[in-house]
């Protein structure tokens, strides 16, 4: 999908605006040293890209909430063993600059294919998919795929997340369909 064709939904009208040369990732909480990367640092480690389909939880069937990109990121298991995750660590909390959060269970952080994603079809990741930082996780809907990451903090209880409170689902698993 081209980027400007790649579908959106938001929780806010505009999206954040960050400076990227500012911008700290802060990770804290069950870990042995709590770390604030920037995006340079970020992207001086190895990274992946994955050609990787995103849908929306509402997106009907046949409808235009889904789409494909080329995802270039970090993966998010290299930058956890770096800090070192305490054994009563269970549950990632992602904050957003936009005030969105979610909670991701270490278990899905951990997946290899759990990526940091910074650029989007080969440029920096826009604006409106997240820039500086989102994250992919697989198999799940959009709605758990935080993007203006600003925050994690690992914590030791089942945590919270924006659509989740709304009463959307707690896991998000992507339904496979055909038409």
């Amino acid at each position: 999908t081209k980027t400007e064709d790649f579908y959106n939904v938001d929780i806010n009208t505009l999206p954040p605006s960050i400076d990227g040369e500012t911008w700290r990732l802060k990770i804290e909480g069950l870990v042995q040293t709590p770390t604030e990367f920037s995006l340079e640092d970020l992207q001086s480690r190895p990274s992946i890209s994955q050609a990787i389909t995103l849908s929306c939880i509402s997106n009907p069937i046949g409808g235009d909430l889904i789409s494909t990109a080329l995802w270039t990121g970090v993966k998010f298991k290299d930058i956890l063993d770096e800090v070192g995750i305490l054994d009563d660590a269970l549950e990632v909390r992602i904050e957003s600059e936009d005030g969105f959060y979610e909670s991701v269970s270490l278990e899905d952080a951990m997946d290899p294919r759990t990526l940091l994603v910074y650029e989007m079809n080969g440029e920096p990741l826009p604006i409106k998919h997240g820039y500086p930082l989102r994250i992919y996780i697989p198999d799940r809907y959009g709605m758990k795929q935080p993007k203006w990451i600003s925050r994690m903090e690992l914590i030791d209880r089942e945590g919270d997340g924006y659509w989740v409170d709304r009463g959307w689902s707690q896991e998000a698993y992507v339904r496979t369909t055909s038409v």
